[in-house]
Order: C-alpha cells, then sequence, then structure tokens
C-alpha cells in the first residue's frame, strides 16, 4: 500500500457533522507505511468531539480494505 493509497481510502471517511471527507478537513495531518502496518497521525473537529470512536473505526475499516 502506498501513501497515494492510503489518502484515496481516507477521503472515503465522511464527517458526519459536516458532510465532508477527514481529508479535505484538514484532519489527516501524516501517514507512515511500514510493511502492512499503516499509521495515520489525525486530529478531530473539536477537543471531546463525539463522533472520535466512529471515525477512528471507519478509517481503520478503509485501511484495513485495502491491505
Amino acid at each position: 500500500m502506498t501513501e497515494a493509497e492510503v489518502q484515496r481510502a481516507l477521503h472515503q471517511v465522511i464527517n458526519p457533522e459536516f458532510g465532508v471527507n477527514i481529508v479535505d478537513l484538514g484532519l489527516v495531518y501524516s501517514t507512515e507505511i511500514a510493511d502492512r502496518c499503516v499509521k495515520i497521525t489525525m486530529t478531530m473537529t473539536t477537543p471531546a468531539c463525539p463522533m472520535h470512536s466512529y471515525l477512528t473505526e471507519q478509517v481503520r475499516e478503509v485501511i484495513q480494505s485495502q491491505i
């Protein structure tokens, strides 16, 4: 998996509060790929974002579907 593929996959994760994907919202800061491990550094829209668990799980699912 390449960084470009990770970015494309992350475009599928839509923040339901805004209806925009997390990449275009600027929530994704970096991606690191080593072997079959992907590390994504991102933030939420607010410190106590009620969507934290949902977005984290969505990111995990779209990345795993690409591996």
